[in-house]
């Protein structure tokens, strides 16, 4: 109850009554209660009007003290810093409590983070400078507009493994990091080329490292019933691709390099350095780590790439970093492969597929991949 002396202050929310107090009777104010007026606000501090009753200090109130303030951290309501009587003790426990609820509300946004089309966009694996480059650039902030701008964004250039007989062979060599599937997806293409009825077909592999490399690749040209020669040096590349100036495609598999070799990478660069008319086309998993894509692709970029054929998109779950890797590198896209089956599981690269692999992605169950 109000007594004789005490002040009131109204003012749309508690902090400003409190701060009105202290401005018109000073910091030695004691508080003694508060209330709201209209009953629209479940919460004091957002109610439309707070009514503040404080009142001046007598001799007999000399040994209150402040009560302690939180440090700016804590305090995230900042309340003035009136000096409480014993009648405050309901307040600060209220204030307490939604000082937590504020905590709470801002931690919750810290997780939720920007616009649910740019935590989706960075659900997928891409990079937050994109995401929010992305989302910026949309004409229209729902999933339509998303696919629109990825499909703008994913460069795609399929070279067509066809040419005509007379114009010297087509001549495509495979490099990357060792694990990516660089055979197995020159067997695809070659059987994709031989099924299509292409003719004049010929396999060069310089890969002498692996065990039984050589061996896994005649196999192929076996049943494909096509020449296949291994070359051991600089030398006998040149000198194969001499011989095969007839054919018409000409599929050369390379040794595996770790990108972190930059003296191994140097040295294949080396092998294939004076065939001008080879194109290079660099392998990479989809399910390979956002910086590791990078760094193999800023690696093999010693060799003129013509593009990326992107394997294991069926063991993938996010594909963002695909989008990273093409803005970064301004390499396109060529083929993508998505199993184990020769020569049925390569497609040619679409800008409409990935955008919708990045968009959709694909979450894990209990069970394996949805």
């Amino acid at each position: 109850m109000a007594q004789a002396g005490d002040h009131t202050f109204i003012a749309p929310t508690l902090r400003e009554a409190l701060e009105k107090a202290q401005s018109e009777l000073g910091p030695s104010a004691l508080f003694v209660s508060h209330r709201e007026l209209g009953a629209s606000a479940r919460h004091p501090y957002l109610g439309r009007r707070v009514e503040v009753t404080v009142r001046l200090p007598d001799e007999g109130d000399s040994e209150l003290a402040p009560p302690p303030r939180p440090s700016p951290e804590q305090d995230v309501l900042d309340i003035a810093p009136v000096r409480a009587s014993s009648a405050s003790d309901e307040l600060i426990a209220e204030l307490r409590s939604l000082r937590h609820e504020v905590d709470l509300l801002k931690g919750r946004g810290d997780t939720m983070g920007p616009d649910p089309i740019e935590r989706r966009l960075r659900a997928s694996g891409l990079s937050p400078g994109l995401a929010k480059e992305l989302r910026r650039r949309m004409a229209t902030a729902d999933a339509k507009g998303a696919l629109a701008m990825l499909r703008q964004l994913a460069p795609v250039r399929v070279p067509s493994l066809r040419r005509e007989a007379g114009n010297g062979p087509r001549i495509l060599s495979l490099v990357g990091p060792t694990g990516v599937g660089k055979t197995t997806t020159l067997a695809k293409l070659a059987g994709r080329y031989s099924l299509a009825g292409g003719k004049g077909l010929a396999l060069v592999t310089i890969d002498t490292y692996r065990v039984a490399a050589a061996d896994q690749l005649r196999a192929y040209a076996d049943m494909l019933r096509v020449p296949c020669r291994v070359a051991f040096t600089p030398e006998d590349l040149r000198r194969i691709l001499s011989e095969l100036s007839s054919s018409r495609l000409i599929l050369i598999d390379t040794t595996g390099r770790s990108p972190l070799d930059e003296a191994r990478v140097g040295q294949l660069a080396g092998f294939l350095a004076d065939q001008r008319a080879i194109e290079h086309y660099l392998c990479l998993s989809a399910t390979t780590a956002p910086a590791v894509l990078l760094e193999s692709a800023r690696r093999f970029q010693t060799l003129p790439l013509a593009g990326t054929i992107i394997t294991k998109i069926d063991e993938a779950l996010h594909f963002g970093p695909l989008l990273d890797l093409a803005q970064r590198t301004k390499l396109p896209f060529a083929f993508l492969t998505n199993g184990q089956e020769v020569p049925e599981d390569i497609e040619d690269a679409k800008s409409e597929q990935i955008a919708s692999l990045i968009w959709e992605g694909r979450e894990l169950t209990a069970e394996g991949p949805a």
